[in-house]
């Protein structure tokens, strides 16, 4: 029973419901206004990898996608249902891009509760002015209405902070609020399944936990609290990555196949090899300030180029609280603090612990999403500190949030004008090859996978990563390609015309060679040609 002078918070009042449709309308503008999406990874592993799981094809094709054949298809699955429901692209990308303004709500949320209820007129505010900085930030911007999936596994990654920083005021006062184990047991269940759905959610979900640690109590409450988040987190990778993991123990000997193979040691993989460390820091003071050398336009951490500084500001406003809190000057650094103050430390903690395992784990910008959203409230926070009181944070936080927010170069991961198809392929021009068995070249290719007849098989020759001579993977693909039935062997290549110095070998060392009886087709992502393939014999 709630005692009297005691009210209940549901978390989401009639206040938060206008909220979330104004924010979930303003990320559906902005991605109608960004257009249809294209870009790599869904050309790529997108619409190919949901087609893989439900035709039973982790057995039958070979390294279509490269490495990322292997990735969990469960985001992917709207999408596929939506091409092949026939929903209009338009339909399907304004809804994801709504979606996607849920992290928008949250950060206005969590701001919001930042803000000592003796200024709570300035509490909307501020969460407004900390959702259109991250509306505006190059990774989420970039992201809205894209099936690239970190805009979208953000959302539940905030929702748990979200639960776990509402958690801080049920501690006080207990009788008033959602039960505290079953608030983080959910955030628990939120970043666990993140990180089932796409593993490089990882360091944000770690750095939730720590979150989970520092809520206020005694020592045996917190590590309570870590166990409820741990117990939840591992409910929520079951949901979300568990029949994936399964499958890819099953097929491939590994759960997390193919990554960290030094440690499952799968046949079909190499034991080193399939990490892609193109993007961390070059330099001793790269790896020190990271996010100041992303204020300058450049393609340190994504392969587009961009510019933004909310990390840098967000990572400066950590380093003044933490000095603060050292200085032992953080009761009197924010008016009022109490659990809003308690709360932006432990937003400051959640930060650098994510910033801090993400790092030498993946240094690829699009994975710190949740970070890059969450910067506009820590700037905020970090004025308050400064100005020694929330009256005085307006005047630094708002011309910095404004700087934020004009000052962004997003990258570009390729959009298109609306259309009525998805990806521009005739389907109907490929039914001719029946049975085939179509040997794949270029990247990214596996979108027209699924247009093909369901008996057509497809095997990789090059890969990105992991396909080498040498493991059963590799065994694999010889005995399919000396298996296949001599009439019906094609190459596909994504570009007409052009010569690839290694084919001719490649395809040579399985005994075989293109010839010139090729055809030509088209899609949105531009024109491939399909070129028989006949044998001949090896050299011995």
């Amino acid at each position: 029973m709630v005692k009297p002078g005691h009210r209940s918070r549901p978390l989401l009042g009639s206040l938060d419901a206008g909220l979330l449709a104004a924010y979930g309308a303003l990320a559906a503008v902005l991605g109608y206004t960004l257009g249809q999406d294209l870009n790599w990874d869904l050309l790529n592993y997108h619409f190919y990898n949901p087609y893989q799981l439900l035709g039973g094809r982790l057995d039958r094709d070979i390294h279509v996608a490269g490495v990322q054949t292997f990735h969990n298809p469960l985001l992917d699955l709207p999408i596929y249902a939506a091409v092949r429901a026939g929903v209009p692209p338009v339909v399907f990308f304004v809804s994801l891009s709504a979606f996607h303004g849920v992290a928008l709500w949250a950060v206005h949320r969590i701001t919001v509760m930042l803000v000592p209820a003796a200024y709570s007129s300035l509490a909307h505010a501020a969460g407004m002015l900390a959702a259109l900085t991250a509306a505006a930030g190059a990774g989420f911007h970039s992201g809205i209405g894209s099936t690239m999936g970190d805009n979208t596994v953000g959302v539940p990654l905030l929702l748990a902070l979200l639960l776990l920083l509402r958690a801080v005021e049920d501690d006080a006062v207990p009788e008033a609020g959602t039960p505290r184990g079953g608030a983080i047991i959910a955030a628990g269940v939120l970043a666990g399944a993140a990180v089932g759905a796409k593993f490089t959610a990882g360091p944000v979900a770690v750095g939730l936990a720590a979150v989970a640690l520092g809520l206020p109590g005694p020592l045996g409450a917190r590590i309570g609290r870590l166990g409820r988040f741990g117990a939840g987190g591992v409910l929520g990778l079951a949901l979300a990555g568990g029949f994936w993991m399964w499958l890819m123990y099953r097929h491939f000997e590994s759960p997390v196949f193919p990554y960290f193979n030094s440690v499952f040691q799968s046949s079909f993989a190499p034991l080193h090899g399939t990490a892609d460390d193109r993007f961390f820091p070059a330099t001793p003071l790269q790896r020190l300030f990271y996010p100041f050398f992303w204020i300058a336009t450049q393609n340190l951490v994504i392969e587009p180029v961009f510019h933004d500084a909310r990390l840098a500001a967000a990572f400066l406003a950590v380093a003044g609280l933490g000095t603060a809190a050292a200085l032992e000057r953080g009761a009197a650094a924010v008016a009022d603090g109490g659990a809003p103050l308690r709360r932006l430390h432990l937003l400051a903690i959640w930060f650098a612990v994510s910033y801090a395992l993400w790092l030498p784990l993946f240094s690829y910008y699009r994975y710190l999403i949740p970070l890059e959203v969450m910067a506009g409230a820590l700037v905020i926070g970090g004025a308050a500190a400064l100005a020694r009181r929330w009256s005085g944070a307006a005047g630094i936080a708002a011309p910095v949030c404004l700087a934020l927010i004009l000052g962004t170069q997003a990258p570009d991961w390729s959009r298109r004008a609306w259309s009525d198809s998805y990806f521009g392929v005739d389907g109907a021009a490929l039914a001719r090859f029946e049975g085939a068995t179509v040997f794949v070249w270029d990247m990214p290719q596996g979108y027209l996978v699924p247009f093909f007849p369901e008996s057509t098989t497809f095997l990789r020759l090059l890969g990105n990563r992991g396909l080498l001579p040498g493991n059963a993977m590799w065994d694999r693909l010889e005995r399919r390609a000396a298996g296949a039935p001599s009439d019906r062997l094609f190459l596909l290549d994504l570009e007409p015309g052009s010569i690839h110095e290694q084919q001719a070998p490649v395809l040579a060392h399985f005994g075989l060679e293109k010839t010139d009886d090729c055809e030509r087709f088209d899609s949105f992502a531009g024109p491939f040609r399909i070129c028989r393939v006949r044998r001949v014999a090896q050299a011995p």
